[in-house]
């Protein structure tokens, strides 16, 4: 994940902070990848996306806070930035709901 700072050739990554809105907007773009190609290659991609919020990311924090369902407003070097303004959290939302979406095309409908 590149920082919203930026990073340059040669310089040590990784690079923070990290937002949650750029990493939805990679989830969106994944998802929408796939939507037009169907390889499955992107559905992974977003998958990565929604672990990027669980804690699998470069610091191994989880971002996502299930006591309020919210989302974290960023990964630092040393941890997650706690608070959970709105923009994070429909980051994390949108990004679970594609890759749900993903996972599970016709919603769970079995009649089509």
């Amino acid at each position: 994940m590149t920082p919203v700072g930026g990073w340059t050739l040669g310089e040590a990554r990784p690079g923070f902070d990290q937002q949650p809105i750029e990493v939805a907007a990679l989830a969106d773009a994944f998802a929408s990848a796939f939507d037009v190609t169907g390889d499955p290659r992107w559905v992974r991609h977003v998958e990565r996306a929604q672990a990027w919020f669980l804690g699998e990311n470069d610091v191994g924090t989880p971002l996502f806070d299930p006591a309020t369902g919210g989302g974290c407003d960023g990964l630092e070097r040393n941890g997650a930035n706690r608070n959970q303004g709105a923009e994070s959290t429909l980051a994390l939302v949108s990004t679970f709901q594609q890759a749900r979406r993903l996972r599970d095309p016709h919603g769970g409908d079995e009649g089509g």
